[in-house]
């Protein structure tokens, strides 16, 4: 189907062809002049700036916010080496209360040298102490006629026993702790055996 072309006679007397309808709705009425040559220009000039003064600000909030993270990550870790450096403070605290009875104890023996008040001092600091352990969860470790318990003590040597079943523990040398379940030290002990046949024992034996 060819398109219809009005023609006009111009003041010259040249021939001028008018554009149809649907030429004129093909290009939807905009006009692609100058004008409008220059506006997208603007437009296109414009962006990349717009662009780069957004990247500048994103650039900017996430310097600050790795600077506040790393200002964070430092707290947490002066806090964390504060908390374990100071965390025995109280427990610390509690036996200098026991190192002053100790003094006071030591100067009553050198004012007054009777035995019986320094035994009676030394005996009143020593369950001072021990319920100050108590209180901070530091138990002894109960040894002594106990059967042994490699867990919980340290056989130094073995002696032969009548009176214990072997495998017992006859005397502590040193004694053990334990803070909650955890075993601070194990008791020192000397175990029970067996006790040897004496030649009564042999010969009825050899008898039989």
């Amino acid at each position: 189907m060819k398109k219809r072309h009005h023609k006009t006679e111009s003041e010259n007397g040249e021939t001028i062809e008018i554009a149809s309808a649907d030429e004129v709705g093909a290009y939807g009425g905009k006009s692609t002049g100058p004008a409008d040559e220059q506006t997208e220009e603007n437009s296109v000039s414009s962006e990349p700036g717009v662009a780069e003064q957004k990247n500048i600000d994103w650039q900017d909030k996430f310097l600050r916010a790795k600077a506040d993270y790393q200002n964070l990550q430092k707290r947490a870790a002066e806090e964390q080496r504060n908390a374990i450096r100071y965390a025995n403070a109280d427990f610390a605290r509690s036996l200098v209360q026991v190192l002053d009875d100790f003094e006071r104890t030591l100067q009553a023996a050198e004012e007054a040298p009777e035995a019986d008040s320094i035994i009676s001092g030394v005996k009143l600091v020593h369950e001072k102490l021990l319920k100050l352990l108590g209180d901070h969860h530091v138990e002894p470790i109960e040894a002594l006629g106990q059967p042994f318990d490699p867990h919980l003590h340290e056989a130094l040597m073995q002696e032969p026993c009548e009176t214990l079943p072997p495998g017992s523990v006859l005397r502590e040398i040193q004694r053990g702790y334990k803070l909650h379940d955890r075993v601070l030290r194990p008791a020192r002990v000397v175990v029970s055996m067996a006790p040897e046949p004496s030649e009564e024992q042999d010969q009825t034996k050899a008898a039989d």
